[in-house]
């Protein structure tokens, strides 16, 4: 389980499905959602989304990529999605994040 969390938040970049997860680790996918959320206490699919977004927050202080850019680096299918989602997350939109941390 920390091979796949450890991979998870080296390759925010990558589309990390819970499918390809399992086979790079070698369990089923039924399996490793099982055990990453007995382990861990959060599902796989809500730590993937949160490391994508935490590293969404490091792109909105160390570039000055549009946020349409950083969603779609970040698999995001839209800049209002990673917007919906980065605010639900963080408790501030994009926009104020970089705003406050840069």
């Amino acid at each position: 389980i920390q091979t796949c969390a450890d991979y998870v938040r080296n390759h925010p970049e990558e589309k990390l499905t819970v499918a390809a997860l399992a086979a790079l680790i070698g369990y089923t996918p039924g399996y490793l959602s099982r055990k990453f959320r007995e382990e861990t206490g959060v599902s796989l699919s809500t730590y993937i989304k949160e490391q994508k977004l935490q590293y969404g927050a490091l792109l909105l202080t160390t570039t000055s990529d549009d946020l349409s850019v950083i969603a779609e680096r970040l698999g995001f299918c839209s800049r209002s999605h990673f917007s919906d989602s980065f605010h639900r997350f963080m408790g501030v939109s994009p926009s104020e994040y970089r705003r406050r941390h840069s």
